[in-house]
């Protein structure tokens, strides 16, 4: 079986980041109690680092890879492309801000919950909205390249991912 190409790599990276997204949905409910304070703070920095890891792979694959090729091939996606990246800096600034209140200690989570809450709830609404964009772009590409298009971005690309 073949690997999957680039495009369908892309596609498959938001699976496992919507479930840690939701995830931290879920863990930023309700602010934790003196029982679940530790665990709480525990699965928020490990879910931030996972996030930041992954966002920062992914939007690197795009941004090395997809959309200099995009850009060549397919010129009139350039404002879409032009777009996502933008939001890319804005998604991992948000991440990086979390992941930071993470890294200030158990103390700090307690006292700073509502501002994870706020600031995670506009990265969620911005993510979403990011990645239906991106699922778009992708769509487009994918119709947009001929057979031989799609196989010179696979080879083209190889080597960086």
């Amino acid at each position: 079986m073949d690997a999957p190409d680039l495009l369908e790599r892309l596609q498959h990276d938001h699976g496992p980041l919507t479930r840690a997204i939701d995830q931290l949905h879920t863990l930023l409910q309700a602010p934790p109690d003196a029982h679940t304070l530790a665990d709480c703070w525990e699965q928020f920095g490990d879910l931030c680092e996972y996030l930041s890891d992954e966002l920062l792979e992914h939007f690197g694959r795009e941004e090395e890879a997809l959309f200099p090729f995009v850009l060549d091939a397919l010129p009139h996606l350039e404002a879409q492309v032009s777009q996502l990246e933008e939001e890319h800096d804005s998604l991992c600034g948000a991440v990086t801000r979390l992941g930071h209140l993470a890294q200030r200690g158990q103390d700090a989570f307690e006292e700073h919950f509502t501002l994870a809450q706020a600031t995670f709830g506009r990265f969620e609404a911005n993510y979403l909205r990011h990645a239906e964009q991106e699922r778009d772009l992708l769509h487009a590409v994918a119709t947009g390249l001929s057979p031989e298009q799609r196989i010179a971005l696979d080879t083209a690309t190889r080597g960086l991912l």
